[in-house]
């Protein structure tokens, strides 16, 4: 819906830049930079991905692998392959070959070229999203999509629907300190574990990271945990295994059914 208002405002080959709002960069001119080398990429027609070099065999994060260099956009690969969330044995095997890297899921791509490989590859999707916007209330810069159309569309993410597909993607390799603060332990890296957050008391417990936004919550001797108390709900698990707590959800649902 971005692409196709951005696309009927400002014409074809308007650049969009796609950011999750959970990402931390840490050294942002590093990242600037390396959004101006996809620039040229991205005016050529590509759909320019950025990538992380990996600091570990991380299953819970995509990869991609980088391709021959672009002509004329110096320091951007064409990505050979996506690979989703890889076992571990396979993610150890792409770090050590150096030519893997994180998937960010940061995009930048002109607004005509994104739409061209969405009705390609996923038609059902770009009809829905480009008539909720036609469709939809508009009050100065406010655009309400038009409900219906929108839960017309199949529900996919865009790189399952689009990116893994199309022949047009590129990767910028880029190191600016990111994470991403999508899980619990991305989270826990970046604080402090020795200094709880909340009404939270310990006592010999190493390496955990706990808070609460109001219940009291008391630890002894435990190691390598991670526990959050939010209203009347209490989570505990061991780090390294956030990426789990979907699988988690599930048979809570199942079992509230």
């Amino acid at each position: 819906m971005a692409a196709a208002v951005a696309r009927d405002l400002y014409g074809e080959k308007t650049l969009l830049l796609i950011m999750p709002s959970d990402h931390l960069m840490e050294d942002v001119e590093a990242f600037h930079a390396a959004v101006s080398l996809g620039e040229a990429a991205a005016r050529s027609g590509h759909l320019v991905t950025f990538g992380i070099h990996p600091s570990s065999p991380d299953t819970g994060y995509g990869y991609l692998k980088c391709g021959v260099g672009i002509k004329d956009a110096p320091g951007v690969n064409e990505v050979a392959r996506f690979i989703e969330k890889p076992s571990l044995e396979l993610a150890e095997s792409m770090v050590a070959d150096a030519q893997h890297l994180w998937n960010a899921g940061i995009f930048l791509f002109e607004a005509g070229a994104f739409l061209e490989e969405v009705m390609h590859y996923a038609p059902s999707i770009g009809a829905a999203a480009q008539m909720a916007v036609h469709a939809a209330e508009k009050s100065g810069i406010r655009i309400t999509a038009n409900a219906e159309h929108l839960a017309s569309s199949p529900s996919e993410s865009v790189d399952y629907a689009v990116m893994e597909h199309s022949s047009r993607v590129a990767v910028v390799p880029m190191a600016p300190g990111w994470s991403d603060l999508g899980s619990w332990d991305a989270l826990a890296a970046l604080m402090d574990s020795a200094r709880p957050l909340g009404p939270v008391t310990t006592l010999d417990c190493d390496d955990c990271y706990i808070r609460s936004d109001g219940v009291q919550v008391a630890a002894l001797g435990v190691r390598d945990l991670i526990i959050v108390a939010s209203g009347q709900r209490l989570l505990i698990l061991p780090r390294g295994r956030s990426q789990e707590v979907k699988k988690l959800l599930s048979v809570m649902d199942s079992m509230a059914a």
